[in-house]
């Protein structure tokens, strides 16, 4: 079994977010668009656990703001477990 504490920071590019501007090949986007700001930082912080074929991990994330009118950063704390198939060698 393994057992850990793991810190993850990640930088994202977007150009285009469809959530926040509109589909991108629609004429009408919708009532609610903002722009977007272009690079999101992000950081996920952690324990997980695993033994044999499973996995169960508790992670909080923290995200700066992706859209230029958004007010605060985000974050989120979620458990999460797994079961990986296959065959054991």
């Amino acid at each position: 079994y393994e057992f850990y504490l793991f810190y993850e920071p990640a930088l994202t590019f977007q150009a285009y977010n469809a959530v926040l501007q509109g589909g991108l090949f629609l004429k009408d986007k919708g009532p609610l668009l903002v722009d977007i700001k272009a690079l999101v930082f992000s950081q996920q912080a952690g324990l997980r656990y695993a033994k044999n074929r499973v996995t169960a991990a508790i992670v909080y994330l923290n995200r700066t703001r992706q859209a230029t009118t958004q007010q605060r950063n985000e974050n989120f704390c979620s458990f999460q477990i797994g079961y990986r198939f296959g065959r054991v060698k």
